[in-house]
């Protein structure tokens, strides 16, 4: 469903993407956007292709693996805020264009009594497209395909008012991060062991193997389009 990418786009755009078992039914597929599976890892400087190692003297930091777990990171925190119609959580974590429509739909639902839900949210497949900087901002691609409950219900007394509360969606989407700020090393505290941790490229605890999750982004949302959605 995501009522919030259908009022921002205003199409779905659809294509055949990591297809995980076989789902039973395949909503709206308007053209192919199999380019974005297939198209391999490009990083640009100001609009000139250059190889990952010649990017990571501009972003020392970047590293494809490390970014994928927290560009998810990042998509998970602005997925709960929003089912949670908690704005002051969502506006630091995307862009302002994105915020406007988000804070416009929240409103309109809570005028009429109605919440979007989004539940279990997993990370499925997520592949990087595209890595640019220009004009001193860096600007991230990401095909991610994720499973997730997402379905409106009346707020007092929690009526399903469409989609499946039963039934998972499979949604692959292409979103758009971009730096806010520049990247600075950090050592964070695992919360499991209490452990101090060199930020960098740490997805997991060396100590106790506890995930580690982003407590700050360097990155924000600016774009969030929905290419095929399937339920289950």
């Amino acid at each position: 469903m995501d009522i919030a990418m259908i009022l921002i786009a205003g199409v779905l755009v659809g294509a055949t993407i990591f297809i995980i078992g076989k789902p039973k039914k395949e909503r709206k597929k308007e053209k192919d956007l199999s380019y974005y599976v297939k198209m391999p890892l490009q990083y640009t400087i100001d609009q000139v292709p250059v190889s990952l190692k010649e990017f990571q003297k501009k972003d020392k930091d970047f590293d494809p693996v490390y970014f994928s777990f927290v560009a998810f990171c990042l998509f998970r925190d602005v997925q709960e805020a929003w089912s949670n119609r908690n704005l002051n959580k969502l506006k630091p974590l995307i862009g302002e264009r994105l915020f406007e429509v988000y804070e416009k739909v929240i409103t309109d639902f809570t005028k009429k009594g109605q919440k979007n839900v989004i539940q279990d949210l997993m990370l499925l497949n997520a592949k990087i497209c595209s890595v640019k900087i220009e004009d001193n901002k860096e600007t991230i691609q990401v095909l991610m395909m994720v499973s997730c409950y997402d379905y409106l219900m009346a707020t007092s007394s929690h009526r399903l008012l469409s989609g499946n509360n039963a039934r998972k969606l499979s949604i692959t989407y292409l979103v758009e991060f971009e730096r806010t700020k520049e990247a600075k090393e950090e050592a964070i505290i695992c919360s499991n062991c209490k452990q101090l941790v060199d930020k960098k490229h740490a997805i997991r605890c060396p100590f106790c193997n506890q995930e580690l999750v982003p407590k700050t982004y360097d990155f924000i949302i600016t774009n969030k389009i929905v290419l095929k959605e399937t339920e289950f």
